[in-house]
C-alpha cells in the first residue's frame, strides 16, 4: 500500500460544472478556489485528463513568483521555439499551435495570481479571440486578476469552489486509499481531525499508519489510539513559525490546555492579537451560556504546538491556566476535571480526591482514557476502592485484562460499605464474564459479595445480566423473583444486609429529548468545537427519552432496569424490553455516580435489538444508528463493536445481507482490537450467518468452534444458528435441521423463546413444514407482529393457503422483512400454481422477485427459481409500470422514444409472462409492488 498519493474521489459535482463550462462556446474560463490542501490543482489535473480523452489539446501551466519576474516565462510551453518579438505576430504563432483544429484547446494555470500581467494578457487574448478556455486555480479569498474580474461582470467565467470533504467523501478516500473497508470509528476521527482537507487526511493518514495507530485487523481497518496525538510535521504552517510570542503563547495555551475563557486568553495577549489570530484562521471564538471560550481553530495544530513548547514553557502555561481558575473558585462544570489533569500534566500528581472526583467526571463524559489516566495517578497515593473500580473498569474497556483484574480483586477486597462492595463485586463479576470468560468465577465473586452484605439489587440484577447472557433467562427470572431489586438509598454496612425499596418511580414515558454534548475541557491538547457545532445525539429518533436531571435514583435501579429488559427481550416480551430499555436509559443518565453501572450508551444498542424482535425494523436500525453517532463522538471502546453487531443484525432481518456481512465483519474487528472475546464470538456467528443467506459457506465458519449448545457454560445461541445455517449451505440438510431442532428445544426449556422462534422460523424457511405448528406456538409466547406473521407465513405453508401466504409476506414485507417476505410471495407463488391460478401465481412471483430485487444477491431456500417463471426486463418493466398507471401506448411510446408497434409487441410478451390478457389486470399485479 503506497499513500504518496491518494485516490481522486468526490468532486464529481465540481468536475461536472467544469464539463459544462467547456461545453459552452460563450464561456471563457472557470476558476477552481478553495484553502491549502482543498484539491484545487487535483481537480483540475482529473478535469485536463478527461478533455484529452474527449480530444481537446491540452496543457497545463505552473505559475510561480519566480517565473512571474520576467515576462511569458511561465507560457513557455505554449510558445513557439523560436517566437516572434512583435506583440500581434506572437499571437498569431500561439495561436495557431494552440487552436490547431478539433475540440477548443484547455489550458489550466494553477495559482493563477501569481502570473505576470504580459501572460496573462496573451491568455485573454487566446480565450476571447481563439476559443481557448481557461481554468484557473486560486487560493480563497484571493483576488481575481484584473481579465478575470472582467469576464465574471460578462457572465463568461464561471466559479468552481471546492468545499471541505463530508463524511462521506472522507470514507470515500480512506476506502480507495486503504484498498479495504474502514471501521466507522476510524472514518469519524479521521472526518473530525482532517476538517475535509484532502491533504490534511493524506498526512494524517500516512501518519497513522507508519506509527501504527491505523492498523489492518482481518480486512478491517481500525483506529488503536487517538489521532490527536500525531504529529503531522510535513505540513506545519508558516503562519505558526512566525508569530509573534504574545500570539504564540496563547496558541500554546490552548494547546496544552484546551479550550479556555477569553478572559484567560486576554491575560497572555490583547484583544487585537486575538482578533488577528481569529481572522487568521488559527483560532476561534464562541459564546455559550454567558461565557465567551476560545480555541485552536485546528484540532491538528495542537500536537506540534506541544512538541515545540519547552517543558518549563509548558509546566508555566498549565499551572498559570489552573491558578487563575482555582482564583475564581472553580465552579463551573468540568473544573476539578481540568484542574486535575493540568496538575498532572505539569508536575506528574495532583490531589488525590481531586483526582477521583476528576475521573468521576471523565466517566460521565464517557471519556475513558482520561478516567484511567486520573484514577491510574490517584492510586499512587494509596488505596482507593472508587479510583480502583474506574481503573480497572477502563482497562476492561481497552481490553488489558492482565492488569484489570488484580486492580478490580484489590478494590473489592478492600471495600467496606455495602455499595462499596456491590460496586467492585459487580464490576470484577462483569469483567471476569465478558472480559476473559470465566463465568463460574463470575458468579463465585457475586456469591461472596452476598455473603459479605447480603441480598442486595445490583449483585441481583448482576447476576440475572449474566445469566440471560449466557442463555439461562429461566434461572435468571428466578434470580430476579427471588431477590426483587430495589433502589437503595442509604449506605449499608458491609455486615448487614441492603433495605429494599421500589424502583417503579424511575420510570418515565420515553418522549423526545436530546442527547446532552459537553465541551470537556480537561482533554489537554484536544480542543473542542463549539457547543453549537456538535450535533445532538437522539433528538426525534426512536432512542429519544425525556431528559433527565443529574442526580438522583440509584445504580441497583439501573442495573435492575436493564437486567429486566434483558430478561423481557430473551423471553419474548420484546414490546416490554423496548419501555424498559427506554426507562433504563433515563434512568441511567440521571445518575451522578456510575461507578457500577458506567456507560448509558450501552442502553442504546439493546433499544435496537429489542425494536427489530418487536417487529419495529426502521425503527430499530434508526436507534441503532443514532447510538453509533453518540458513540463516535464519545467513544467507549468496548461498545465500538456493538453497534455494528446490532446493524449486522437488523439488516440481515431487514434482508440486506451482504450489507449484514460488512457490519458483522467490522464488529468483529472492533472486538478483536480491544481483546473482547464474548462480542466477537457473536459477531463471528453474525457473519457466517449471513454469508449464509448469500448462498456461502463463510471462511470464518471454519472458526465455529467449541461447544455453544444446552451443554456449554455460555449457550450461544446465534453460534448455533451459524454452525447450521453453515451446514446448510455445504449441503447436509438432515443434520442442519436437527442440530437447530434440538436447540430450539433447549432454548425454550431455559425460557429464551426469542431464540426458539429463531431457529424454528429458521426451519420451516428451509422447507421443514413439520415444524410450522411448533413455530406457531412459541410465536404465541412472543410479543409483536414479526412473530406473527412468520408464525402466520409458516402455518399457511404448511396448509399451501396460498391468499394467507400472500397476506402474511405483506404483513412482513410492511414490517421491513423484504427478505422474509420475498420468500413468502415465492411460496405463495407456487401454492397458487398447484393450485392452477397461473395469472395469481405470477403476480405472486413478480411481487417475489421485486422484493429480493433489493435483498443484495440473497440466495436462501425460500428464494428457490419458481417453475416457468420469467421475470421482466428492466425494459418490460418500465413500460409496464406506465400502462399500469393508465397510459395509453401512443403516450408511451413518446416517454421511451420508442414506436407504438415495438410497445405494443413488449406489452404482449409481459401479458404472457405474468399470464393475463391485457393492460386491465396489471394494476392488480405491479402497482402494489411499486408502492402505490
Amino acid at each position: 500500500m503506497s499513500l504518496s498519493g491518494l485516490p481522486f474521489v468526490g468532486r464529481r459535482a465540481e468536475l461536472s460544472a467544469l464539463r459544462s463550462a467547456l461545453r459552452r462556446p460563450t464561456v471563457r474560463a472557470a476558476v477552481v478556489t478553495g484553502p491549502p490542501g482543498a484539491g484545487k490543482s487535483r481537480t483540475g489535473e482529473e478535469f485536463l485528463v478527461a478533455a484529452e480523452q474527449a480530444g481537446h489539446r491540452c496543457w497545463r501551466i505552473r505559475a510561480t513568483e519566480a517565473a512571474a519576474a520576467v515576462p511569458l516565462l511561465a507560457l513557455a510551453p505554449l510558445l513557439p521555439p523560436q517566437h516572434a518579438d512583435d506583440p500581434v505576430e506572437l499571437f498569431r504563432e500561439v495561436a495557431r499551435k494552440v487552436t490547431g483544429g478539433g475540440p477548443r484547446p484547455v489550458v489550466l494555470v494553477d495559482d493563477a495570481h501569481r502570473l505576470d500581467p504580459t501572460s496573462l494578457s496573451l491568455l485573454g487574448l487566446l480565450a476571447e479571440q481563439a476559443g481557448l478556455f481557461l481554468v484557473a486555480t486560486l487560493p480563497a479569498e484571493t483576488d481575481l486578476p484584473e481579465i478575470l474580474r472582467t469576464w465574471w461582470r460578462q457572465d463568461t467565467l464561471r466559479h468552481v469552489p471546492l468545499d471541505p470533504f463530508g463524511p462521506q467523501e472522507t470514507g470515500e478516500l480512506l476506502h480507495a486509499a486503504l484498498g479495504g473497508p474502514v471501521a466507522a470509528p476510524a472514518r469519524a476521527a479521521f472526518d473530525t481531525a482532517g476538517g475535509g482537507n484532502p491533504l490534511l487526511l493524506r498526512e494524517l493518514l500516512r501518519t497513522a499508519v507508519t506509527a501504527g495507530t491505523l492498523r489492518d485487523i482481518r480486512g478491517i481497518w481500525c483506529l488503536d489510539g487517538s489521532l490527536d496525538q500525531l504529529t503531522v510535521d510535513g505540513l506545519v504552517p508558516d503562519l505558526l513559525r512566525d508569530l509573534p510570542r504574545e500570539q504564540r503563547t496563547v496558541l500554546e495555551l490552548l494547546a496544552h490546555c484546551g479550550p479556555v475563557g477569553l478572559d484567560d486568553a486576554l491575560h497572555h495577549a490583547t484583544a487585537d492579537a486575538l482578533a488577528e489570530l481569529e481572522e487568521l484562521d488559527l483560532l476561534t471564538v464562541w459564546t455559550d451560556d454567558r461565557r465567551t471560550h476560545t480555541a485552536l481553530a485546528h484540532a491538528w495544530h495542537a500536537p506540534l504546538l506541544r512538541a515545540r513548547t519547552t517543558l518549563v514553557r509548558a509546566r508555566a502555561l498549565l499551572l498559570g491556566q489552573a491558578a487563575r481558575v482555582r482564583a475564581h473558585g472553580a465552579r463551573r462544570g468540568g473544573d476539578e476535571l481540568a484542574l486535575a489533569c493540568w496538575d498532572l500534566d505539569a508536575t506528574g500528581t495532583a490531589c488525590p480526591d481531586l483526582l477521583v472526583r476528576a475521573a468521576g467526571q471523565a466517566l460521565r463524559s464517557d471519556d475513558v482514557p482520561t478516567m484511567c489516566r486520573l484514577a491510574r495517578a490517584a492510586l499512587l497515593h494509596g488505596p482507593n476502592v472508587a479510583a480502583g473500580l474506574m481503573l480497572g473498569e477502563a482497562l476492561g474497556q481497552q481490553g488489558d485484562f492482565a492488569e484489570a483484574l488484580p486492580v478490580l480483586r484489590d478494590a473489592f477486597a478492600a471495600a467496606r460499605t455495602g455499595t462499596d462492595v456491590a460496586a467492585a463485586a459487580v464490576t470484577l463479576a462483569t469483567t471476569l464474564f465478558y472480559g476473559v470468560e470465566q463465568p463460574a468465577d463470575a458468579m463465585a465473586v457475586l456469591t461472596g459479595a452476598t455473603t459479605r452484605i447480603g441480598p442486595h439489587p445490583a449483585l441481583t440484577a448482576c447476576e440475572a445480566t449474566l445469566l440471560t447472557a449466557a442463555g439461562r433467562t429461566a434461572e435468571a427470572q428466578l434470580a430476579l423473583t427471588r431477590h426483587p431489586a430495589a433502589a437503595t438509598t442509604a449506605e449499608q454496612p458491609a455486615t448487614g444486609a441492603a433495605v429494599p425499596a421500589t424502583a417503579s418511580a424511575l420510570h418515565q414515558p420515553a418522549a423526545g429529548a436530546s442527547e446532552p454534548t459537553s465541551v470537556p475541557a480537561a482533554r489537554a491538547g484536544q480542543p473542542a468545537p463549539p457547543p453549537q457545532q456538535q450535533p445532538a445525539a437522539g433528538a426525534s429518533g426512536p432512542a429519544a427519552v425525556t431528559e433527565p436531571p443529574a442526580g438522583g435514583g440509584s445504580q441497583g435501579s439501573v442495573l435492575e432496569l436493564q437486567a429486566r429488559l434483558r430478561v423481557e427481550m430473551a423471553s419474548g416480551r420484546v414490546a416490554d424490553a423496548v419501555e424498559t430499555c427506554r426507562t433504563a436509559y433515563a434512568a441511567h443518565r440521571r445518575l451522578a455516580d456510575r461507578s457500577a453501572v458506567y456507560y448509558p450508551a450501552r442502553n442504546l444498542y439493546l433499544l435496537a435489538v429489542a425494536l427489530l424482535e418487536a417487529g419495529r425494523l426502521p425503527e430499530g436500525e434508526a436507534a441503532a444508528r443514532e447510538g453509533q453517532a453518540a458513540m463516535l463522538r464519545s467513544p467507549v471502546p468496548a461498545l465500538t463493536a456493538w453497534f455494528p453487531w446490532a446493524l449486522g443484525r437488523i439488516a440481515l432481518e431487514r434482508g440486506r445481507p451482504a450489507s449484514a456481512l460488512a457490519h458483522f465483519r467490522e464488529a468483529r474487528a472492533q472486538a478483536r482490537l480491544r481483546r473482547q472475546p464474548f462480542v466477537e464470538r457473536r459477531a463471528l456467528a453474525g457473519a457466517v450467518l449471513a454469508a449464509a443467506h448469500l448462498g456461502q459457506v463463510a471462511p470464518e465458519a471454519a472458526e465455529l468452534d467449541g461447544p455453544a449448545g444446552p451443554d456449554a457454560p455460555v449457550r450461544a445461541w446465534d453460534t448455533v444458528r451459524a454452525q447450521a445455517w453453515a451446514t446448510l449451505c455445504a449441503g447436509n440438510l438432515p443434520t442442519a435441521a436437527a442440530l437447530l431442532r434440538s436447540a430450539a428445544g433447549h432454548a425454550l426449556a431455559d425460557g429464551e423463546v426469542t431464540a426458539a422462534v429463531a431457529m424454528l422460523d429458521d426451519l420451516v424457511r428451509w422447507g421443514v413444514a413439520e415444524e410450522a405448528d411448533a413455530l406457531a406456538a412459541a410465536a404465541a409466547r412472543m410479543q409483536g407482529p414479526y412473530a406473527a406473521a412468520r408464525a402466520e407465513l409458516a402455518l399457511a405453508a404448511g396448509a399451501g393457503r396460498a391468499e394467507a401466504l400472500e397476506a402474511a409476506a405483506e404483513r412482513l414485507a410492511g414490517l421491513g422483512a423484504d427478505l422474509r417476505a420475498a420468500e413468502g410471495f415465492a411460496a405463495a407463488a407456487l401454492a397458487w400454481q398447484a393450485a392452477g391460478h397461473r395469472g395469481r401465481s405470477a403476480r405472486a412471483a413478480q411481487r417475489s422477485q421485486d422484493l429480493a430485487a433489493g435483498c443484495e444477491g440473497a440466495a436462501t431456500p425460500g428464494l428457490t427459481p419458481l417453475p416457468g417463471a420469467d421475470p421482466l426486463s428492466s425494459r418490460e418493466r418500465e413500460i409496464a409500470l406506465m400502462a399500469a398507471r393508465g397510459r395509453t401506448s401512443r403516450e408511451i411510446a413518446a416517454e421511451c422514444v420508442l414506436s407504438t408497434r415495438t410497445v405494443d409487441n413488449h406489452l404482449a410478451r409481459i401479458y404472457r409472462k405474468l399470464g393475463i390478457s391485457n393492460r386491465t389486470e396489471l394494476p392488480g399485479i405491479l402497482l402494489p409492488a411499486a408502492g402505490v
